[in-house]
């Protein structure tokens, strides 16, 4: 996911302020926990996004639930959130700042795409070449796609690494396309 421009922002001034407070990881184990918070009550983030409740309110009961479960910098972050009408954007916020912790960690994320569930093994050999050619730790998501009919899709940073038997005969059909026949 790309977070948007908003989220982006956010993100980056509480990793920012976090690691000049040394305290990039607790925050990470915060949005984490908020965010599942948000996933497992959808009514505690509807009554947050409510227009009808006052902002008094909705910090009255974010004090009330998260109290000292979560770094006080962080329940501030949360509170400006909710001042700046922002919170909408809170689990796209805890998601960018997540990867850029984990990014600063030296971990990388990776998405492979397969027309056909991958087993473990296969996952552990392509995660030991991702990790050789990265130099950094690979944090790999797999999806299944049957239309790419066979090979996979390496979706690493911003490089598409497309070895797909689909991709194979489009270009295939591309090349045929182009020869002349006399």
């Amino acid at each position: 996911m790309i977070p948007s421009g908003i989220a982006k922002r956010y993100a980056d001034a509480l990793f920012s302020t976090a690691m000049r407070k040394n305290i990039a990881g607790e925050i990470e184990d915060n949005c984490k926990q908020f965010v599942e918070l948000l996933t497992m009550n959808p009514g505690f983030k509807q009554y947050i996004l409510s227009p009808q409740v006052r902002t008094e309110q909705k910090l009255a009961l974010l004090d009330s639930s998260l109290g000292g479960s979560v770094s006080p910098m962080f329940m501030r972050f949360v509170h400006l959130l909710i001042q700046k009408e922002r919170f909408a954007f809170m689990e796209e916020i805890a998601a960018a700042y997540i990867e850029l912790h984990e990014r600063h960690r030296g971990i990388q994320k990776a998405v492979v795409v397969t027309a056909v569930p991958l087993d473990e093994s296969l996952k552990q050999k392509l995660i030991t070449k991702l990790e050789q050619e990265t130099r950094k730790t690979i944090r790999l998501k797999t999806r299944v796609n049957p239309e790419i009919i066979g090979g996979m899709i390496v979706i690493l940073n911003n490089t598409i690494i497309d070895g797909s038997v689909i991709f194979k005969l489009e270009r295939m059909r591309s090349t045929l396309r182009e020869v002349k026949v006399y």
